[in-house]
């Protein structure tokens, strides 16, 4: 397990900052230089502005093309890696803090946001986000390399 409550796995959110074992190679969030450079193209990278084209239109669900809702992943063009949606449709949850404990990292823009928002190179703090549900929020996973 990756994160850690004391000796305990962190399982119930209850906590309101876990250890993070980073040798583990257990499912985690990715950090946020991680996954910016997954949503660049990693190693593959064109250096668009959005990840996976230049126009936003042409990689994902943003205020202008959403019709007000999150869609389903994969109905725009995916990046150098395959990977699609990291601009627009959900902002992502990255493992990375803002300013103080309580804020959170997010990347990649929603339906809700403007183009702006969905560039790679943009990044977002929100202190309140793990307590709301809603639908502008999401997440993927990391794992580091099996030994």
């Amino acid at each position: 397990p990756v994160y850690k409550n004391g000796t305990d796995v962190y399982r119930t959110g209850n906590v309101s900052e876990p250890q993070v074992n980073s040798s583990a190679n257990g499912y985690r969030l990715p950090s946020s230089k991680e996954w910016e450079f997954a949503a660049r193209g990693g190693t593959q990278t064109s250096g668009y502005i959005y990840s996976g084209g230049n126009g936003m239109e042409e990689v994902g669900w943003y205020s202008s093309n959403a019709a007000g809702a999150v869609h389903e992943v994969g109905k725009k063009r995916a990046n150098e890696l395959g990977i699609y949606d990291m601009s627009g449709n959900v902002m992502e949850w990255t493992g990375n803090q803002g300013g103080v404990v309580s804020q959170r990292v997010f990347r990649g823009g929603s339906w809700f946001h403007g183009t702006e928002e969905g560039k790679v190179s943009q990044y977002y703090t929100f202190g309140d986000a793990q307590d709301r549900g809603n639908n502008h929020f999401g997440f993927r996973v990391a794992r580091n390399a099996a030994p």
